[in-house]
């Protein structure tokens, strides 16, 4: 686009970048269907014009992890993220379960059973919802997003959480915040990285608390250095706010519990194991007119846990 500059240029980019921030920090913390958006350019050249300047943002710069995927290609991995999110609705219709609780501890059980956490750089989708929803292995900012981007679909309100180490979720629940940590609630027990499909490390303890919630460990939620809020996705800037998360664990109704009772994961157990076996095994511009150049680095590019 072109932009017509009536204050001094630097001003201007210090401007640009606090707003370009803001808008792709809301779109990594609002948006996991945008998977292939993390690092981002913005490119200014400074035309024949005085004071006129064309102005170009790239949202799949060089050294991206995807800058190699076409149009085509992203379309085509939306697509399969769209498919496993209409199957796993599919499943919550079938076993017809209506309230924001039940869909929420279905979906959340679902992805400990599918995933495997695996930190493996090499895989471009370890961070990525299509990481968590297609290929099954993923670290935390899989788990966050995939729950955030099919829990989203019902009308429940969740978000991004973010520390400088971790990634998981806020839910609003009869209009008051609750933490869900779908990673936390996966963890590898005595050593053991349980395969894809298993269920035996599957737990509850980050499901639905609060700020105050007291684990068997003796610490608390509010005490975990992991669970240190930054509020940009960028830099250390205050970006974005966080809403108010209750003190007290979220305490659901009869009906809540009753439907509970109605989840069944036991085929997507059988059927994901019996598919899934042999991959469990393998998966342990010069320009003359060229004016300014700014790369944004996505904030978390070594997120592991």
């Amino acid at each position: 686009m072109t932009v017509i500059v009536k204050t001094h240029i630097n001003k201007y980019i210090e401007k640009l970048s606090e707003s370009a921030e803001r808008v792709f920090t809301a779109l990594a913390y609002e948006n996991p269907e945008l998977w292939w958006i993390g690092n981002y350019q913005i490119l200014i050249y400074q035309t024949a014009v005085e004071n006129k300047y064309n102005l170009l943002f790239l949202t799949l710069p060089e050294g991206s992890i995807f800058e190699n995927y076409s149009p085509v290609t992203i379309s085509e991995y939306s697509k399969r993220i769209e498919n496993v999110k209409n199957e796993i609705m599919d499943q919550i219709s079938n076993q017809t379960l209506t309230t924001d609780y039940a869909i929420m501890r279905f979906v959340h059980d679902y992805l400990i059973i599918k995933i495997q956490y695996i930190l493996d750089e090499s895989l471009d989708h370890i961070r990525t919802v299509y990481g968590a929803l297609v290929d099954n292995i993923c670290v935390c900012e899989g788990y966050a997003e995939a729950f955030q981007y099919i829990v989203s679909k019902y009308g429940i309100n969740c978000i991004i959480a973010r520390s400088s180490t971790h990634e998981w979720n806020f839910v609003q629940m009869n209009d008051k915040w609750y933490i869900v940590d779908v990673t936390y609630d996966d963890p590898i027990k005595k050593g053991i990285n349980k395969p894809q499909g298993s269920a035996d490390n599957l737990q509850t303890q980050y499901f639905l608390i609060g700020t105050n919630h007291k684990f068997k460990n003796g610490n608390r939620y509010s005490d975990e250095s992991d669970h240190v809020l930054v509020y940009s996705a960028y830099s250390d800037l205050i970006i974005i706010d966080y809403p108010e998360i209750e003190s007290s664990d979220y305490i659901p109704s009869e009906l809540e519990i009753e439907e509970l009772n109605l989840i069944d994961l036991s085929n997507i157990i059988t059927v994901f194991n019996n598919n899934n076996n042999n991959n469990n095994n393998n998966n342990n511009n010069n320009n003359n007119n060229y004016y300014y150049y700014y790369y944004y680095y996505y904030y978390f590019p070594y997120l592991h846990i």
